[in-house]
C-alpha cells in the first residue's frame, strides 16, 4: 500500500493534490523546467565555469563564490515572482474559479516569500565582498539555500495551481463548491426519490379505486 494511505491528516493529502496535474501537462512542465528553472540560472553556470577555468577555484568554491554575489537570491525571486504572475493571470481571466482555497494561500506565501528573500539579499550584500580571495574557509550561505528551494517548490506548487482549473472533473473533490454540489446532488436524490414514491401511490390508489367502486356496487 503507498504510504499516502497511512498519512493520518487528509489536510496533507489535499495540500498535495494538485501535483498530480504534471503528468496531465508532461510537455509544458519540461518546457517550464527547460526554459525557467534551469534558464535562469544560465548567467550563473557560465560564472561558475569561469571561476573554475580561469581562477582556478574548486566547484564547490566557484558555487560559494557566486553565491556571495546574492545570484541564488535574485534568481529564486525571480522564479517565484513569474510564478505569482502566473496565478493572477488566472485569477483575472477566470470569473468563475474553483479552486480559491488554493490559489489565494499561494499567493500570499509567494508574497512573503519575495519579501523575506529581498530582505535577506539586501543584507547578505551589506556583509560579502566579492572577492575570490576570501572565498576559501567561508561558510556556506544556508539562508541562500533554502530561499531557492522553497522558491523552486513554490514555482512547481503555482505551476500545477494555474492549471487546475481546466481539470475541474478530475479534481471535483478539492474544489471550492465540491460540498455544495453534494448538497445539490443529496437534494437532486431526495426530491427524485419522493416524485417516485408520489408516483407509486398515485398507482397504487388507481388500482384500488375500482375494488371500492365495486364493492359499494
Amino acid at each position: 500500500m503507498r504510504i499516502v494511505q497511512y498519512w493520518p491528516i487528509p489536510f496533507f493529502r489535499k495540500v498535495f493534490r494538485p501535483l498530480k496535474v504534471i503528468p496531465m501537462h508532461g510537455i509544458a512542465f519540461f518546457i517550464w523546467i527547460a526554459f525557467t528553472a534551469i534558464g535562469g540560472l544560465v548567467g550563473a553556470i557560465v560564472s561558475i565555469i569561469r571561476h573554475m577555468w580561469v581562477e582556478g577555484l574548486s566547484f564547490g568554491e566557484a558555487v560559494l563564490c557566486e553565491g556571495m554575489s546574492g545570484v541564488f537570491y535574485t534568481y529564486s525571486i525571480a522564479m517565484v515572482a513569474a510564478s505569482l504572475s502566473s496565478v493572477f493571470i488566472v485569477l483575472s481571466e477566470h470569473k468563475e474559479l474553483s479552486f480559491r482555497k488554493y490559489q489565494i494561500p499561494t499567493i500570499a506565501i509567494s508574497i512573503f516569500t519575495l519579501f523575506f528573500g529581498g530582505v535577506l539579499y539586501a543584507l547578505s550584500m551589506e556583509h560579502n565582498k566579492i572577492e575570490t580571495a576570501h572565498v576559501v574557509g567561508r561558510d556556506i550561505d544556508w539562508a541562500q539555500i533554502i530561499v531557492v528551494f522553497v522558491a523552486v517548490a513554490i514555482s512547481i506548487y503555482a505551476f500545477c495551481i494555474s492549471r487546475l482549473d481546466k481539470h475541474k472533473k478530475e479534481f471535483a473533490d478539492i474544489r471550492d463548491d465540491y460540498f455544495d454540489d453534494e448538497k445539490y446532488m443529496q437534494n437532486q436524490d431526495i426530491t427524485k426519490l419522493a416524485d417516485a414514491v408520489k408516483v407509486e401511490n398515485s398507482i397504487a390508489a388507481d388500482k384500488l379505486e375500482p375494488h371500492k367502486t365495486s364493492e359499494n356496487q
